[in-house]
């Protein structure tokens, strides 16, 4: 058998595997483009190969996706020549993930590579309307599961075919646009660094527009930028900024001087940063005819609602300036201005996520939440509830860590003549373990 039927045995095996892993309730699955030489990595093998700490980066990698249980499979694409694999004993480092399956069809490029991986993936489910798929980075080995679970519910809030979402973070540093054709680089321009955001993976979207957009734009970087060109419409989910790509022999000192740290906080705790931080938020919203009641995520029926920039959800906007107030990051109006067009109507639960997001980009998880809303009428209890699963949800935490409660003003106030409603609350983090 020559080399050319034997890539095609494999791969055919490759898509039996992947098949077996997908269900008919699956609705998540990643592929992790690994067919690359990393020559700007200065090193001696691919850098996905590379060890840190004793694990490959793609080990790391890998590892770190799967801590999203919701993946039914991880298809890792190398190239068709690929030793490395076998050599660096990946089966024994990945022991106990069940989910990865290999197909060795990489091409020279990262879009081939992951064109290869989302083809197989169609091969082996069909035509799956309702799939998505993340691509992920192999040399990103430090994703966390939040930015992951993060990600994931945007997702899952999404309903347009054309619609997904990226990590990205905020540029910090100032940018400057130079003249191309200079052989010494000069400014041209100095951007606005407001409107600029750095991309990170994984990016995901459903599986088969990703493959019609790569299919309209086969030389794209990145799966944002063919389903950009295709005109489709990407969400940004806030993520970690130590989710960074390994590409130069500094980033892997970065990646290692991390790792060190980590270990440090875990040996010596005395030395770390303060255990816990707690914040507190207030926000108040005149009430007004002809539009929805919405506090905590749930829409309440009543013949009034509450004037605002977004949907005007009293509750979640106090929630949200807790959690950016504990982690001093400061209010929901740095973040999500109302002068801003881009959260015109805006859920306020998804203001809330990417508040959870970027508290977990400082090493903090929410702990705890204590909520009051201070309004005459309607009555909060039969809502409570509701209202607690739903801010569980967009924070990730317990619900038995969520507390919310109804007071009035006893008909005192412009609260107490039913003008407004208002809201309190009083956030906990606590540090995400290294």
């Amino acid at each position: 058998m020559d080399s050319t039927s034997r890539s095609e045995a494999s791969s055919q095996v490759s898509i039996e595997a992947i098949g077996a892993r997908v269900g008919a309730q699956t609705r998540l699955v990643a592929v992790i483009p690994a067919a690359g030489r990393g020559q700007r990595s200065g090193l001696t093998l691919p850098k996905q190969y590379h060890r840190l700490g004793g694990q490959t980066v793609l080990g790391m990698s890998i590892r770190a996706l799967a801590r999203l249980s919701e993946i039914a499979v991880i298809v890792v694409v190398l190239d068709p020549e690929d030793q490395h694999w076998q050599s660096s004993a990946m089966a024994q480092e990945l022991s106990g993930l069940n989910q990865v399956v290999t197909v060795g069809l990489g091409g020279p490029t990262r879009a081939a590579s992951v064109i290869a991986g989302l083809k197989c993936v169609a091969q082996a489910v069909g035509n799956r309307q309702d799939l998505w798929v993340m691509v992920h980075d192999a040399a990103r080995p430090a994703v966390t599961e939040l930015s992951l679970r993060a990600l994931w519910q945007r997702c899952k809030d999404l309903n347009g075919d054309g619609e997904g979402a990226i990590l990205a973070v905020p540029l910090a540093d100032t940018v400057k646009r130079v003249e191309p054709a200079q052989i010494t680089p000069t400014v041209a321009q100095t951007l606005d660094r407001k409107a600029l955001w750095s991309a990170q993976t994984p990016q995901a979207f459903r599986l088969g527009p990703l493959i019609a957009a790569y299919e309209q734009n086969p030389t794209a970087t990145d799966e944002a930028s063919a389903m950009e060109q295709a005109g489709g419409r990407i969400y940004l989910v806030p993520g970690d900024t130590s989710n960074i790509k390994l590409t130069t022999p500094g980033d892997f000192r970065l990646m290692e001087a991390l790792m060190a740290n980590a270990e440090m906080s875990v040996k010596k705790p005395a030395m770390a940063t303060p255990a816990v931080a707690i914040g507190q938020g207030f926000d108040v919203h005149a009430l007004t005819p002809g539009r929805p009641l919405i506090l905590g995520g749930v829409e309440i029926p009543f013949e009034k609602g509450l004037a605002g920039h977004s949907d005007a959800d009293v509750l979640l906007h106090a929630i949200t300036d807790a959690i950016l107030g504990a982690a001093g990051l400061g209010d929901i109006g740095r973040h999500f201005p109302d002068s801003d067009p881009a959260y015109r109507g805006a859920d306020s639960r998804m203001l809330l996520r990417q508040a959870a997001a970027m508290v977990a980009a400082r090493g903090w998880q929410v702990a705890q939440i204590d909520a009051t809303v201070i309004a005459q009428q309607p009555k909060i209890a039969p809502y409570a509830e509701q209202m607690v699963r739903s801010v569980a949800d967009c924070v990730g935490t317990a619900e038995g860590c969520i507390n919310i409660k109804g007071k009035t003003t006893e008909h005192l106030g412009f609260i107490g003549r039913g003008e407004g409603i208002a809201a309190q609350a009083v956030a906990m983090l606590s540090r995400r373990s290294a």
